[in-house]
């Protein structure tokens, strides 16, 4: 399956926001700047592919074990 994947991760007791990307089965993440006070902390990803199912992709992307890696 090929995809792509690009945006924020706010990770748990974190002052920075995470950027992540990722292309097939390559990965790339960094932290990039500070958050900033008036900003709303949350992740907002998006996945851009062919036959993505959103009921298979959700559940994996919320559960605790993937926050938890990315620190």
């Amino acid at each position: 399956m090929n995809y792509r994947i690009k945006g924020f991760v706010a990770v748990p007791n974190k002052a920075m926001r995470l950027v992540l990307q990722g292309a097939g089965n390559r990965f790339d993440y960094f932290y990039d700047r500070l958050c900033q006070p008036q900003e709303f902390r949350q992740t907002r990803l998006v996945l851009i592919g062919r036959e993505l199912e959103q009921v298979r992709i959700e559940p994996l992307l919320l559960r605790e074990e993937v926050n938890a890696t990315i620190q």
